[in-house]
């Protein structure tokens, strides 16, 4: 006995496909295309039919095609290319011209029962016959083509549940037949699909026509706003999060242009990996965040002291090293013997012609003499470092941290004014005290425990403020700004970079912020110090440039 559930039908259809393999067209194997919308129209209803017996060369067999049901709130395509789409025949696309579409595991289905009404339903055992093209030899964009032709299709009806009688204490319990099993003509209230009654609104198969659906241009650019405010937000407040933003924005507008799953796919990754990359391996790390950064450990060699026709010696230093972007550098500068005795006693000059109390002061005086005296002295290694930045095409930020990774890639020496067992003696510090008990090397006899810059670069031996006071001529001579800070509570030096770092420890020199940058020790990028000076009201400001 046939199956009541089962309704079989046939029809005219109309719809959009593409072919597995864009190669073939126009010449289409008709078991390689995939059908992107179909419009089902004129249903007649058969008594049943053999799907196998229908196929033929010129026809098109799937077992089951489900629809694409959500269709209301599906994306739509650019408008760009002209109209190809006939608005009576595919009434919910008006106004939408084809360019990318999404290539959907499901189709989308139309199946008008009347003005108000359209069938969303799974069809089975689909067999499409006599299929022609329309405007033959016409493909539209991306290999799109538009065909009409006959459908055979079934529809499986869900059976009504068992219905159970409530019982009386004199009757037992009543079960109506399975309908499935045991059907009755009486029972059975299977009608045809395309019999609209009162009950039409209860259905799950039926939903109401979708309107039309329109491009509305304020609807599709309010993403495009949120992007644009919150770069703005980025650039005004938060500059470290503007280019990992820019970045994420582009593989979102890249996959919206691009709207073919594979290709939207593998860019949306690739750019997203990129925007990954860049944030851990290239912007500074977050203020949170005070663990040091590993780099590869550079080489330094000091060759020789060579006379000169001058009575002069020069000796050569060769630096290689890694900063934190890795990039490798080296440079090689000579310095002079004269020079360096120039530096020395102009020093202790210096040194001697100051009279203020206050240490802060006194500091700040003689870091401006020595900063004066030798800046001249090093055009030839700064010219070194400009080199640098124009072959590396390095960012001002770039740039700095070349320079801060130079001077940390220099070994520590501890600087005294004294000679170093009376350094100890009267210093009270337990890190010299830890410092000279591991005979660590030290430099005595040092006017004020700092060396000029000049005299830095020619012996490469320093401690704290001798280093910021070199990176603050350095970083002046380059055009970018830079300070150099003293504490009395922590007994220590470090220098300050005014670039919009983004993020670390930093005080505000005359509206611009510079942030704090350990030299000691390898590993510090702009501004990181370390945890247990990271109180900014214990720092003074003794030099500062402003670009």
């Amino acid at each position: 006995m046939a199956n009541p559930y089962i309704k079989y039908y046939k029809a005219e259809f109309n719809g959009i496909f593409h072919t597995r393999d864009r190669a073939s067209l126009p010449f289409h194997q008709f078991n390689e295309i995939e059908w992107e919308q179909i419009k089902i129209t004129n249903v007649e209803s058969l008594e049943t039919y053999d799907a196998w017996e229908l196929q033929t060369s010129n026809s098109w067999y799937r077992k089951k095609l489900k629809p694409y049901k959500n269709l209301f709130f599906s994306r739509q395509w650019v408008s760009r290319w002209p109209k190809l789409i006939s608005q009576k025949d595919f009434p919910w696309i008006q106004a939408v011209k084809l360019q990318f579409p999404v290539w959907r595991k499901r189709t989308h289905l139309i199946i008008p029962l009347n003005e108000q009404f359209q069938l969303q339903e799974e069809l089975q055992e689909v067999v499409m016959k006599r299929i022609e093209f329309l405007e033959h030899g016409k493909e539209w964009f991306g290999g799109f083509r538009e065909a009409k032709g006959s459908i055979y299709f079934q529809i499986h009806l869900q059976p009504e549940k068992p219905k159970v009688l409530a019982a009386t204490p004199a009757e037992p319990t009543e079960v109506v037949a399975n309908p499935i099993t045991e059907p009755k003509e009486s029972e059975t209230k299977v009608t045809n699909i395309w019999s609209i009654n009162e009950d039409l609104n209860d259905s799950t198969s039926i939903a109401p026509v979708q309107q039309p659906l329109t491009m509305s241009p304020k609807g599709n650019r309010k993403w495009r706003w949120f992007m644009l405010i919150w770069l703005l937000l980025c650039l005004w407040k938060f500059p470290a999060l503007f280019v990992p933003s820019l970045i994420i924005f582009g593989a979102i507008a890249f996959y919206r242009y691009f709207r073919k799953a594979c290709l939207g796919l593998l860019a949306s990754l690739f750019i997203f990996g990129l925007a990954a990359f860049f944030l851990f391996q290239w912007l500074p790390k977050s203020q949170d965040d005070k663990r040091t950064t590993e780099k590869k450990d550079g080489t330094i060699k000091i060759s020789p002291p060579k006379k000169t026709d001058g009575n002069d010696l020069l000796t050569e230093k060769h630096v290689e090293w890694w900063d934190f972007f890795r990039n490798f550098y080296q440079v090689s500068y000579n310095t002079s013997s004269l020079s360096f005795f120039d530096s020395q006693q102009f020093h202790a000059k210096a040194f001697q012609g100051i009279t203020t109390n206050s240490s802060v002061e006194f500091y700040t005086e003689l870091y401006q003499k020595l900063e004066s005296n030798d800046a001249s002295k090093l055009d030839s290694l700064v010219e070194l470092f400009k080199n640098r930045i124009e072959e590396k095409q390095l960012s001002p930020i770039k740039s700095a941290e070349m320079v801060t990774t130079f001077i940390q890639e220099i070994p520590y020496f501890l600087v005294h004014d004294l000679d170093c067992k009376t350094a100890v003696a009267t210093s009270n510090s337990d890190f010299m005290t830890q410092y000279h008990s591991e005979n660590k090397p030290c430099l005595p006899n040092i006017p004020a425990g700092v060396q000029s810059p000049y005299e830095f670069v020619h012996n490469l031996k320093g401690d704290c403020d001798t280093r910021s006071l070199l990176a603050f001529t350095i970083l002046k001579k380059l055009g970018i700004s830079a300070s150099v800070w003293v504490s009395e509570t922590y007994g220590h030096s470090i220098v300050g970079v005014g670039l919009p770092v983004g993020a670390g420890a930093y005080k505000e020199i005359n509206g611009v912020k510079h942030y704090a940058t350990e030299l000691t020790a390898k590993g510090f990028r702009l501004g990181m110090i370390s945890p247990e000076n990271q109180n900014m009201s214990n720092w003074d400001i003794t030099l500062f440039y402003n670009r």
